[in-house]
């Protein structure tokens, strides 16, 4: 069950005790939760938080009906030790396709979840400024189409702000 780095992988029988789980889970549970994990043991004795414990039994149950899903999930304090993952749920099955328990690969999706909400930050607070500006404002496309501008600029020119972003160079 060894993987990349950034990805864990645990197996869960029906009481949600540890079947198996790699290197980089155990060390995972250690860094966020502070904890030694063990094979045979209830993942949920593990989460002290009974909101967390709770989410994570209603999605062991989805799997464990037969269900397989992604979920993007934050763990922990991202300024501390936290972070982002793409949890991959699947159905464990037996020889005759019994469900018997469930599968998770987590991935570390940590640095691409910065990068994103960095992105939406610049994206607000260049609207903020755009919009405050007392200047006209426009941003075309490399074609030459109107992509944003402000009401100062739609103002300029006589048009509505929905009329503007309909207009070509």
């Amino acid at each position: 069950m060894e993987s990349p780095e950034d990805i864990a992988i645990f197996a869960l029988d029906r009481e949600y005790r540890y079947l198996a789980f790699n290197k980089n889970h155990q060390s995972m549970m250690e860094k966020i939760w502070g904890v030694r994990i063990k094979a045979g043991t209830s993942i949920l004795s593990y989460l002290k938080d009974p909101a967390i414990s709770e989410k994570a039994k209603v999605n062991f149950d989805r799997v464990l009906a037969g269900e397989e899903f992604t979920l993007i999930e934050e763990y922990g304090d991202p300024a501390l030790n936290g972070g982002w993952y793409a949890n991959t749920y699947s159905p464990l099955k037996d020889d005759e396709g019994n469900i018997i328990g469930l599968n998770l690969i987590l991935t570390d999706i940590t640095e691409r979840k910065r990068a994103e909400i960095k992105i939406a930050e610049e994206a607000v607070r260049r609207r903020v400024l755009i919009e405050q500006s007392s200047d006209g404002i426009v941003i075309l496309d490399r074609n030459g189409k109107v992509f944003e501008a402000n009401q100062k600029y739609a103002d300029m020119l006589g048009y509505s702000p929905e009329e503007v972003l309909k207009l070509h160079i």
